[in-house]
């Protein structure tokens, strides 16, 4: 589960679950988001890393579509990009890398 927090309220949360579709036998993520929206994404292995093709739908029924790839930065850190942005057909900008770490 994640959470976006502004000033110091949660404004949003978002749930992911990661496994094995057992109809394409793929790594696939289902997600949820607090405002109805959800999407899916397909998971393909690459060096150091994923890359997960994802659509779906917000919660006002905008189609997204993205490609985000996660690589390993050690054992608990992760660089994130997201590229091939589309909201309804209309490309977006890419998101710059993020780096996530984990916490203890």
């Amino acid at each position: 589960v994640h959470t976006i927090t502004e000033s110091n309220q949660i404004t949003s949360s978002h749930l992911e679950i990661v496994g094995i579709d057992p109809a394409s036998g793929q790594v696939t993520s289902w997600n949820f988001d607090s405002d109805g929206g959800t999407s899916v994404g397909v998971w393909l292995p690459i060096d150091q890393g994923w890359l997960v093709q994802s659509v779906g739908t917000t919660g006002k029924g905008v189609e997204l579509v993205a490609t985000n790839t996660l690589s390993h930065q050690g054992n608990d850190t992760l660089r994130w990009k997201s590229t091939d942005r589309f909201a309804d057909g209309v490309r977006l900008g890419d998101i710059n890398t993020l780096i996530l770490k984990r916490q203890e």
